[in-house]
């Protein structure tokens, strides 16, 4: 299909069509440019050069088309720019700790304080299951039985019951059988119940016997080498006990599987499949195998319990094999929380994890937790745990949401724990806790005492790091400083800021540049530290279209950069960097050898604050007004220039706008707060004229004017409606509609124009016409009514005359709709219904529609109810408003600027729109329709007047009829229109007063 078929096709293609007429049809080059004026703006490429080949020789050379000039561009609608919201300076710095008293100095650590509280751990290792309960159920299903002594009992029963025994009854007795094999997996997984397995070997082998019972240790998996634990006890000079290659045991010999059977690693491991084929081996050779396994009941996996019977080694357990009913769940109930209160915690070893586990609020007893924990992708395990720096942040905030109850238990018990480990370690966990904990855990007994002893301890590691006559002992606390520093969370630096600020700085004096800086650092406290170690530096944040992105760089703004407010100053504080994007927040600290850096893509909504020693300021994307004609950033930085009225271009530059707070972007596009422009507004030009514009952060946009004659002043305000398009009319589902508005259909408007913001108040027709026409009056605020078509038309004639350059007219029915629905597709621009809270209506019409509310009667002054979302006040309601063109009849065809009925009988039907206070909910519709003689005037109808600039040599298009000449009377008067919608109901008249 060619592409003038295509347009002829108006819109009848398929999506095959459409993609062939893309791929023949000639296209322009576009491509993003910029320049000292405008830049964010589209220009055309050259084409390539077409690959060489020999031309027909009866045709000419093909001549290169000829390329626009690159000074033409077209400024970009972006839906936003990032801008300074914020920028203020910080107060200055103040010492976060007096300065010592002379004599009173802290001392340097020596080898006293940095030894343990205990040379021994003062926490015992608790067992998974003790003795007595975990032996008498492995031995009822792995031991033998023999006859005994005569059972007595059993013998006197039958004689009491008259029966003579065949044969004198024997005692059954239980029994270790003599060719138990105990399987012990000791992979790292499995690491917090290896101490459990050792126990439970050294058990067995005292009630078996060394030739009642074999001990075998695997370490790669089921079915491959294996060495004897006994061995392991006992090693021998010269390195570990050697391994054996898998043989089989006796047949029926009984044989206990000690390990999670690999359901610790999730579903679908290979480690999974290799145990369900061991366990099918072990049956196949007739022995009778029994899995011992630390899980939880929701850990179990139907299909291996079918196969194999498994006792759970936990302690909510029972003593028989348990049934699987779960789906091998990998994250068992209370892990979160076990994982909240190991976050408090710098090093996590198995009787800390057991005791830990032993507090859970959800699962104190279910064994499998542990494994749980040992094996979670955000935990660092090895002889010891800890979570991993990247992940900690989400369960340290769970940490402080706990009880504080339970939070001062976890404290008490990691201390017992960790008492035998060296202080520093002890003093960093206790300020880690001391800054997630809540204020109630804070209060517990010896809390405070811990966290002073903790503060002091630091402060003296600052005075070694500081003092010269440290230096052999320097060096090897500047290790420990920078773990602490770098372990450090936002929480703990900001709790903790007078003791880490110090062990920072003097990494900073020690390392320079190669030290990792945490984003807690403030640049206040590192510049007051770090004095004059470096000389403040002018830095710049510049929009870069080159790159897409916000930078921060060291030079001004150049070629293809805008630059966003004045200098920065940074010293050797640094920056303080954080940013916010999709409700993710990442923080990091700069310095001046990090220049130029990259804050963030200019397509994307991320707030970002920079904090220096001196100032703080915020970028944030602020969205495009609506109703701006241009929004442009250049050499200057943004500026925003509104559409032409009155032959004035109204320009606001970047340093005369601000940004408010607004709510008006939808949560998942937008940072944590919204923000709109807004500028004062711009006074007349020098000419005189009489209009003033300016942008209100809710709506946009606007321009007003003024007006004065010896009946007194007046002011309106408009708003610019933007083209655009909509859907004209009611779908068939919308209920009370009528035929008439009916079949919706796309309409394009293809320019916009300024609309009053509200119906003509009464003040504005008296300066202008000199007379007030209305019935209702004691409020000059109040709509005009009682006008009619013509006499509008007079009106606006003899406002043109006081705004020179202007054209004024009225909307016509497809501009009013548009104005009216700003953007919905529901009955009223409210939504679905309608209250006399949004809309002056008689609630209490006797047809449906609206809510049931007070029935004022009478209009109210302008701006008395909620505007639209175009900041357009009582669309719907109040009074009727007059069109500019008659009504004309729908099809399902797209229109372009459509316009009813504008020539012709001077007593033509005249649409008019939006309902009335007299009229009934149905009939303030968004897409209600009705028609008046031009010469109609109600109480209930008035209008809105809409203005255009005119150029220099225009003139207002003429009107068709001329106002004040009796108008004929058309057939069927005022109900013609309903003539052709017989199921429609007349408009309730109150009739001329």
């Amino acid at each position: 299909m060619s592409t003038s078929e295509c347009r002829a096709a108006r819109g009848a293609l398929a999506r095959a069509d459409l993609l062939r007429a893309l791929a023949v049809a000639p296209r322009e080059r576009l491509a993003l440019d910029i320049d000292n004026g405008l830049w964010f703006g589209y220009v055309r490429l050259p084409e390539p050069p077409p690959t060489p080949e020999p031309p027909p020789l009866a045709l000419p050379p093909a001549q290169a088309a000829s390329t626009p000039s690159p000074a033409h561009r077209l400024p970009l609608r972006m839906p936003f720019a990032h801008a300074i919201v914020e920028r203020h300076r910080r107060p200055p710095a103040s010492p976060e700790a007096p300065p010592p008293a002379p004599g009173e100095a802290e001392a340097p650590l020596d080898e006293e304080a940095a030894q343990a509280r205990s040379p021994c751990c003062l926490a015992a290792y608790e067992d998974l299951l003790p003795q007595a309960r975990l032996l008498p159920a492995l031995r009822r299903h792995l031991g033998a039985t023999r006859a005994g002594a005569l059972d007595l009992e059993r013998i006197a029963q039958q004689l009491a019951a008259r029966q003579l025994p065949r044969h004198l009854p024997r005692q059954r007795c239980q029994r270790w059988h003599p060719e138990l094999v105990v399987v012990l997996d000791f992979c790292p997984r499995l690491w917090p119940y290896r101490h459990d397995m050792h126990r439970l070997a050294g058990w067995l082998l005292r009630h078996c016997g060394r030739s009642g019972v074999e001990l075998r240790i695997i370490n790669r998996g089921p079915g491959g080498a294996w060495s004897d634990w006994l061995a392991h006890q006992n090693p021998q000079a010269g390195g570990e006990p050697p391994e054996h290659d898998w043989r089989m045991p006796a047949t029926g010999a009984p044989v206990l599987l000690v390990s999670d059977l690999g359901l610790l690693t999730g579903a679908g491991s290979a480690i999974r499949g290799d145990w369900r084929r061991f366990v099918a081996r072990l049956r196949r050779a007739g022995l009778r195998p029994l899995a011992l396994a630390p899980l939880g009941a929701a850990q179990l996996d139907p299909a291996l319990a079918q196969a194999l019977p498994i006792l759970r080694w936990s302690p909510d357990a029972r003593a028989r094999p348990a049934p699987a009913h779960g789906a091998a769940q990998g994250e068992p109930a209370g892990l979160a929380e076990l994982l909240a209160m190991a976050a408090a915690t710098r090093r996590v070893d198995p009787p800390l994890l057991r005791a830990l586990r032993r507090l859970n609020p959800r699962a104190p007893l279910d064994a499998g937790l542990e494994g749980a924990f040992w094996c979670h992708p955000e935990v660092d395990a090895g002889y010891a745990a800890s979570l991993r720096p990247a992940a900690i942040e989400p369960h340290l905030r769970r940490f402080g949401q706990l009880l504080p109850t339970l939070q001062a238990a976890a404290d008490r018990v990691r201390e017992r724990h960790h008492a035998h480990l060296r202080a520093v370690v002890n003093h960093e966990e206790t300020l880690l806790w001391a800054a997630h904990a809540g204020a109630g855990a804070l209060a517990a007994a010896g809390a405070g005492q811990r966290i002073g002893e903790a503060r002091q301890f630091l402060r003296r590691l600052g005075a070694t790091l500081a003092s010269p006559d440290s230096a052999a002992t320097r060096a090897r606390w500047l290790a420990v400083a920078r773990d602490i520093v770098q372990r450090a969370d936002a929480a703990m630096g900001a709790a903790q800021a007078e003791v880490l600020h110090p062990l920072l700085a003097a990494l900073l004096r020690a390392f320079g540049e190669r030290v990792a800086v945490p984003a807690w650092a403030d640049p206040a406290a590192l510049a007051r530290l770090l004095g004059g170690s470096r000389p403040p530096l002018e830095c710049w944040l510049v929009r870069d279209v080159a790159s897409g992105g916000l930078l921060l760089q060291a030079q001004p703004a150049g070629a293809r950069q805008s630059p966003l407010g004045e200098a920065l100053r940074v010293d050797a504080g640094g920056v303080r960097l954080q940013i916010e994007h999709q409700g993710t927040r990442s923080a990091r600290w700069l310095s001046p050898a990090d220049l130029p850096q990259a804050l963030g893509a200019l397509a994307e909504r991320s707030q970002i604050r920079l904090d220096t020693s001196a100032e703080s300021v915020v970028l944030a994307p602020v969205e495009r007004p609506r109703g701006a004609a241009g929004w442009q950033c250049g050499g200057h930085g943004l500026a925003l220039t509104g559409p032409r009225l009155g032959g004035v271009d109204a320009r606001w530059e970047e340093s005369a706008l601000r940004a408010v707070a607004g709510s008006s972007i939808p949560p998942a596009a937008a940072p944590a707060r919204a923000w709109q422009l807004a500028a004062e507004a711009v006074g007349p030009p020098p000419a005189g004229s009489p209009l003033r514009f300016g942008i209100d952060p809710e709506f946009g946009l606007w321009a007003e004017f003024t007006v004065s004659s010896r009946h007194g002043s007046a002011t309106q305000r408009l708003r610019w409606i933007e083209p655009g398009s909509f859907r004209m009319g009611s779908p068939e589902s919308e209920p009370e509609r009528y035929r008439d508005e009916g079949p919706q259909h796309w309409v394009t408007l293809t320019r916009g124009f300024w609309l009053a913001e509200t119906a003509c108040p009464q003040a504005l027709w008296q300066t202008v016409m000199g007379a007030n026409p209305s019935y209702f009056q004691g409020d000059s605020q109040r709509p005009v009514e009682q006008v009619s078509w013509h006499e509008v038309q007079g009106f606006l004639r003899a406002l043109e005359k006081l705004l020179p350059g202007c054209e004024a007219a009225l909307p016509t029915e497809a501009q009013w709709e548009y104005a009216c629905r700003a953007g919905s597709e529901t009955p009223f621009s409210f939504g679905g219904n309608i209250t006399p809270e949004q809309v002056n209506y008689d609630g209490n019409h006797p047809y449906a529609g609206g809510a049931k509310g007070r029935y004022r009667a009478e209009t109210v002054p302008v701006k008395s109810l909620p505007a639209n979302a175009w900041g357009l006040y009582e669309m719907q309601g109040n009074v009727w408003e007059w069109c500019a063109d008659g009504p004309r009849a729908y099809d399902e065809r797209a229109q372009q600027d459509p316009t009813g009925p504008v020539s012709g009988d001077e007593g033509a039907l005249r649409a008019i729109r939006g309902g009335s206070w007299n009229g009934d909910a149905r009939g303030a519709r968004s897409a209600r329709r009705y028609a008046d003689l031009p010469d109609g005037r109600l109480d209930d109808l008035g209008f809105r007047l809409s203005l255009r600039s005119l150029e220099s040599g225009q003139v207002p298009a003429p009107v068709q009829g001329r106002p004040g000449r009796p108008a004929a009377a058309a057939p069927g008067g005022r109900d013609s229109l309903d003539a052709a919608s017989a199921e429609r109901s007349p408009r309730p008249k109150k009739g001329k007063r």
